[in-house]
């Protein structure tokens, strides 16, 4: 009996995804723009700040002591331009962290190239991954593992999700991109016959 080939569909988006959710945030948008005032610390070891929050742009000031004593953070990437930072903005965070920016974003000049006392890494802004390569061991079912290599960058994270029937997704890893290109894994592969579905979401 021939044995049923595993069927594979990706799907690459541009849809809004964070290291560490907008919610894990304290933040005043009471005013023209969004003030951050709180992290909740150990939420995640990578923070992506965006441009906007409720449709405000985040870009006049940290507050006082933000991110204080937020020693599992190791990596904040600003979406905009450089705000404003209180005192004591990164008191006790990991002396190792670094500050991502983008290309043409303005506000931060860099001291020494640091900006808050950390290393800034200037990369280029994030643009939709591409699929490199599918690499299926064994070729048919029982299939193990399933490689895939897509287009990334560092600073940006990108959520890998399966799908029987592309309406219920299910979010296999949250993953850091690496330079220029990143490897995900599914060592356990759904093998009963039945369409598989795999998508690429990128961090806003």
């Amino acid at each position: 009996m021939e044995k049923p080939a595993l069927i594979v569909l990706l799907t690459l988006l541009a849809i809004p995804l964070h290291a560490a959710d907008v919610s894990d945030l304290s933040y005043d948008a009471s005013g023209d723009t969004v003030i951050i005032t709180d992290y909740v610390a150990g939420a995640s070891s990578a923070l992506i700040i965006p441009a906007r929050i409720e449709g405000k742009l985040v870009s006049v000031s940290i507050g006082d002591w933000a991110f204080v004593s937020c020693t599992s953070l190791t990596g904040i990437t600003f979406r905009g331009n450089a705000p404003t930072l209180g005192d004591e903005v990164f008191l006790e965070v990991n002396a190792n962290a670094k500050v991502f920016i983008y290309e043409g974003a303005s506000g931060f000049s860099p001291e020494g190239g640091k900006f808050g006392g950390f290393p800034v890494v200037v990369q280029k802004k994030p643009v939709p991954p591409k699929i490199i390569s599918v690499v299926v061991a064994g070729g048919v079912a029982p299939i193990s593992p399933l490689t895939i290599t897509f287009t990334s960058g560092i600073g940006s994270n990108y959520a890998i999700e399966r799908s029987r029937d592309l309406v219920n997704w299910v979010t296999l890893l949250i993953i850091a991109g690496e330079e220029s290109s990143t490897e995900f894994t599914d060592n356990e592969p759904i093998n009963d016959g039945g369409g598989v579905f795999y998508r690429i979401r990128e961090g806003q």
